[in-house]
């Protein structure tokens, strides 16, 4: 592995020790400082194609780390749920599991994989719908073939210890697939399945040993295979609560005849991209923040016909907000946002400053239009100071005094696009 240290992961009752030996007499409580991860590194190949990355001895390939990880089932950990329409939050029960049971999976470091959103990436190629990614999951786990998966990362940060499961059709399900120990900001790569040709027992969950021997030879029907990703990191969990949301993001070329006369910019740019997963993921973060429910419960906001809304009628709205299915992002030009249906553009400043201040009226204004909202309804514009805008500007101003959204200026990790 890349890093000497012994590290326990804990999650849903599993504890993933990084470096430690597969004997209970050997675990270690000693920390050691992780690696950082560089702003800049090195992505293969120099052609912007996808890294490719095979296992064969688990070993170092192409620059990428590979080793393996003891998974030891111990205590279960609590984890934090969403709660019901009171904004509560509850506490998923405890999962029981044997102790101290010891299996193998593998570990890769992805630190110096390739980007997806290089400065010189074609345009056609960052607005591409391999590019769309759903909010529930920006650790992107999918299958390419029988054989091969692709991980990317549409978080602009890095993170590390993200581990990686895998559910098969009529067969195992939540089986730990992989711990990524270092993931790069906006990475992706390509990689076979490790238990090809190789006699590697995998854990589930719960803690339950899996036999993954019957799929080593031909591997797994793409449509068979179901990944999901979790991790104990901050970082990861800030991540996670992004699963409320059914949302579907793409970056979009609103004007790729480059019209002067239309209201869309011209020339849209991989920064603009980079930016934009910014500004989605902390405008989510905002509205699955615990206290949002709660103060949109309480805020006095009005429909289209002015008429205040109830608090069934503003869980509606708020329901509509968490399961909007399709953002399809673009950049404007002359105004400051446009909106509607599925259309979701900002101007180029209001992209800067989801790094640099979170949430910005314009991004509330516009999705309020893309629920229903027209300017008659203060969900779009504040009557006399009071509507959708202010509220989400106080908590704004709270999460981003606390360091609290997922990217910050402090993480981003091209610090030279704002």
């Amino acid at each position: 592995m890349s890093r000497s240290m012994i590290q326990t992961l804990c999650f849903a009752g599993i504890a993933l020790v990084l470096g430690c030996s597969s004997t209970e007499g050997e675990l270690k409580e000693e920390l050691s400082q992780s690696d950082s991860l560089g702003n800049e590194g090195g992505a293969f190949g120099n052609d912007g194609n996808d890294t490719l990355i095979n296992n064969e001895g688990l070993s170092e390939v192409n620059g990428v780390k590979l080793s393996t990880v003891d998974v030891v089932v111990s205590e279960p950990l609590m984890i934090e749920g969403m709660g019901g329409m009171g904004g509560g939050w509850g506490v998923t029960p405890e999962i029981d599991g044997p102790a101290l049971t010891t299996v193998t999976a593998p570990v890769y470091d992805f630190g110096g994989i390739n980007t997806m959103f290089k400065d010189e990436t074609p345009i056609e190629v960052f607005t591409a719908n391999e590019r769309k990614f759903e909010l529930a999951n920006v650790v992107r786990v999918r299958a390419l073939g029988k054989t091969l998966i692709e991980v990317a990362n549409f978080a602009p940060v890095d993170l590390e210890d993200v581990v990686v499961t895998l559910s098969i059709d009529d067969g195992p399900q939540d089986i730990v697939l992989m711990v990524i120990s270092r993931l790069r900001a906006h990475g992706i790569a390509e990689l076979e399945y490790a238990f090809l040709d190789q006699e590697v027992d995998f854990i589930d969950l719960q803690g339950d040993a899996v036999d993954l021997s019957e799929y080593s030879e031909n591997g797994i029907w793409p449509q068979n295979a179901h990944f999901d990703f979790t991790g104990a990191t901050e970082q990861v969990q800030k991540l996670l609560r992004l699963k409320a949301l059914n949302w579907s993001f793409h970056f979009i070329d609103y004007d790729k005849d480059n019209d002067p006369k239309n209201n869309w910019a011209e020339d849209v740019t991989p920064r603009q991209a980079r930016l934009f997963t910014s500004l989605i993921i902390n405008m989510g973060y905002l509205w699955v923040e615990e206290r949002f429910w709660p103060l949109m419960r309480d805020a006095k906001l009005t429909g289209n016909d002015k008429a205040l809304l109830t608090i069934p009628q503003k869980w509606g709205a708020y329901q509509r907000i968490l399961n909007k299915p399709f953002y399809r992002g673009g950049v404007v030009a002359n105004v400051s946002g446009l909106g509607g249906g599925a259309t979701f553009g900002v101007a180029n400043y209001v992209l800067v400053n989801a790094v640099r201040e979170g949430m910005s009226s314009t991004s509330t204004h516009e999705t309020a239009h893309m629920i229903g909202y027209s300017h008659s309804s203060n969900m779009t514009y504040p009557s006399d100071g009071v509507g959708f805008g202010p509220m989400n500007n106080q908590l704004n101003k709270l999460v981003h005094m606390e360091k609290g959204y997922p990217v910050r200026p402090d993480n981003y990790y091209k610090q030279g696009d704002f």
